[in-house]
């Protein structure tokens, strides 16, 4: 979709039209970092969803439903440990999402960030467009919920573009914490990553990465374990930060 330049000046300033035009070129990147507490979501669908965790064995089946993902991608995904809940409408995907505990596996900037016990990352929900404002992602997103914490993980981690006003409202919206930044400047196949916590943690490097989306080019950060920033306010676990539910990038 195409904007004028100067509805676009308007909404997100000139700061916000370069970042756009660098985004394009994949020359720079920003993304806010929040956590909290994976809650109950209290709205149910009126649409009768089923879910469940769909497996490596059904690939075909999800890249019928994203057809925009590439087989390799998804394979790598299930390859690492991350785990895929769909939801169904009288047999048909509606929706599906995606979970990768103890770590954010970021393809996209050729990296992964190890996080803190109880912790996992939570990205790429999608819900079939004529379907969205039904709370079917609330429905699949309380099967991942549950799943998850009997699991031993009841804490998700995310990032967005703060650009982007639907994942910020829907962010707001869950009581989720905005409690740092990622950015990555890309020159050539150097990338700098500064990760940066707003409790004065920081992490940055220089790294090199290999083949666009190979798993074996990306280079691990790590998120403070002992943070304040992290820790919910009922927090009293003393071997892991932990906090709300979010929203997610890619």
């Amino acid at each position: 979709m195409r904007f004028p330049v100067a509805t676009l000046v308007a909404e997100e300033g000139l700061t916000g039209l370069l970042l756009r035009g660098l985004r394009r070129r994949e020359i720079y990147r920003r993304f806010a970092l929040a956590a909290g507490v994976d809650a109950r979501r209290p709205r149910a669908s009126p649409l009768p969803i089923e879910c469940e965790r769909l497996g490596p064995e059904r690939i075909d089946e999800y890249l019928a439903f994203r057809s925009d993902r590439s087989r390799g991608v998804i394979r790598r995904r299930f390859d690492a440990g991350e785990l895929c809940f769909v939801g169904r409408c009288d047999g048909r995907l509606v929706a599906a999402t995606w979970a990768c505990p103890g770590r954010a596996r970021l393809e996209f900037l050729a990296c992964e960030i190890l996080l803190p016990d109880g912790f996992y990352y939570s990205h790429d929900t999608y819900v079939m467009p004529e379907l969205r404002g039904r709370h079917v992602a609330d429905a699949v997103g309380e099967f991942r919920r549950s799943f998850m914490h009997d699991a031993g993980y009841d804490r998700t981690v995310g990032l967005f573009e703060p650009e982007n006003r639907v994942a910020t409202q829907r962010g707001e919206r869950r009581r989720n914490r905005v409690i740092g930044r990622v950015d990555c400047l890309r020159l050539g196949r150097w990338r700098r990553l500064h990760l940066r916590i707003d409790s004065g943690e920081v992490e940055k490097r220089w790294y090199r990465s290999r083949r666009r989306h190979r798993d074996q080019g990306l280079v691990t950060f790590s998120l403070p374990k002992n943070s304040p920033r992290l820790r919910g306010p009922s927090d009293t676990r003393t071997s892991a930060s932990v906090p709300e539910s979010l929203p997610w990038s890619r």
